[in-house]
């Protein structure tokens, strides 16, 4: 898979997560609603609170992810920093995902109601698991392209910061190059400007 269509899927699954996050952040807080009704909280409730905290982490922490800002791109947009932020998410909703099924029955949410509350906040968590899976899979082609070219995933960013469109057709030639040239051709990156940096030595 090319560099341009990696950039893609990683845009468009974070995307996508940022929107489910904020489908089950609703969903979630409509389960805290019900549950407020309780004089004897039921045993779910812990487990919604969870899902509730980890829905609102991803809404602050994705959107940026995908912002313009120079700055929060030098910060958060290297490879490594990325894997390392979707894998925590990734674990966080399988957490959810498990503890929130096992609370799904009757004796455990008390009503009808809140049972098809807790159920459809277990979909939402399953299904922002495997799409930020998906994510991290995205990304780990990513840093396979960077570390073939001798790039850092810690230091070489996930895509042209930049935005310059053509960053994934510069990346696919240069790793073409590469494979035909050999030893003489010198790779890296520059942390001045953010951008890739590459040439060829004499």
């Amino acid at each position: 898979m090319g560099w341009h269509r990696l950039s893609v899927a990683r845009k468009a699954t974070i995307c996508v997560s940022a929107v489910l996050s904020l489908g089950l952040l609703i969903c979630t807080a409509t389960a805290i609603s019900e549950i407020r009704n309780f004089k004897h909280k039921p045993s779910v409730q812990h487990s919604v609170g969870w899902t509730l905290f980890v829905s609102l982490i991803s809404l602050l922490v994705l959107p940026l992810l995908l912002t313009r800002s120079l700055r929060i791109q030098r910060l958060l947009n290297r490879t490594g920093v990325e894997l390392s932020i979707l894998g925590l998410l990734t674990l966080f909703y399988f957490i959810s995902g498990i503890t929130l099924a096992t609370k799904s029955s009757v004796g455990s949410c008390i009503t009808n109601t809140l049972c098809h509350r807790v159920r459809a906040c277990t979909g939402f968590a399953w299904l922002l698991f495997m799409v930020l899976l998906g994510a991290m899979v995205s990304l780990c082609m990513i840093a396979r392209v960077q570390s073939r070219l001798g790039l850092l995933i810690f230091s070489a960013y996930s895509f042209d910061i930049d935005g310059q469109e053509d960053a994934g057709r510069r990346q696919d030639g240069l790793y073409a190059q590469h494979s035909t040239v050999g030893d003489k051709q010198v790779f890296g990156s520059s942390g001045g400007n953010g951008t890739y940096a590459f040439g060829s030595s004499a």
